[in-house]
């Protein structure tokens, strides 16, 4: 249970940074967000809700083993949050497609460069996009 709980506090400090690094980037509009966890991947709110999910699931299945008596049915708690797994893939999908037509060729060079989900594969990465008009300050 105490791996479970740490997990979805990682994803929930994630979740709090990727979202304070939003709303403080200074960018043009009309370009993406690419520093700091965007940087990274492209979805990291989704990424954080996917990795609190997979927290939730791991306390779950630690109640699981622990016996029947306990209030929480770890089979429930296990389908609800694979389905919350699934709803964050598909939202960050379905994001694309919208960020695609909103930022249009820019969002396109920074889904070449960053992964949409996948943090390892963004740190393996040894060039990080930068908007040419986005400063260097929020890193």
């Amino acid at each position: 249970a105490c791996l479970g709980r740490g997990v979805a506090a990682l994803g929930l400090v994630a979740l709090i940074y990727t979202a304070t690094v939003l709303q403080l980037s200074v960018r043009h509009p009309g370009e993406p967000a690419t520093r700091g966890p965007y940087g990274l991947v492209r979805n990291p709110g989704y990424l954080s809700g996917i990795v609190i999910n997979v927290g939730l699931m791991i306390v779950a299945t630690s109640f699981a083993v622990l016996g029947p008596e306990h209030a929480v049915n770890p089979h429930q708690v296990v389908l609800v949050c694979a389905g919350g797994i699934l709803s964050f893939w598909l939202a960050a999908w379905m994001e694309e497609r919208y960020n695609i037509v909103k930022f249009g060729e820019a969002y396109e060079r920074y889904a070449k460069a960053v992964p949409r989900l996948n943090p390892i594969e963004g740190w393996r990465r040894p060039h990080q996009p930068k908007a040419e008009s986005e400063p260097d300050a929020l890193t």
